[in-house]
């Protein structure tokens, strides 16, 4: 399955986008350069096992952290 994660960046910038699982535990991780605006991160999450999930977006100095449910 596909986790579609929306977030809008003011300026260009490096995002470092991080998904960890309830232990804490990096499960994956990317850094990817960004224009401004509106992006749709697509996450590839077939190969997680079901449960609740964390993931991060840190930009600059500001991070965000939200949480999914993934149901396998």
């Amino acid at each position: 399955g596909q986790a579609q994660i929306p977030f809008y960046l003011p300026k260009p910038a490096v995002v470092n986008f991080t998904v960890t699982n309830m232990l804490g535990q990096t499960v994956y991780e990317e850094n990817m350069t960004k224009s401004s605006g509106n992006h749709l991160l697509n996450l590839d999450v077939q190969d997680f096992d079901s449960g609740v999930y964390y993931y991060w977006i840190l930009v600059d100095e500001v991070k965000i952290a939200k949480k999914m449910i993934i149901t396998n």
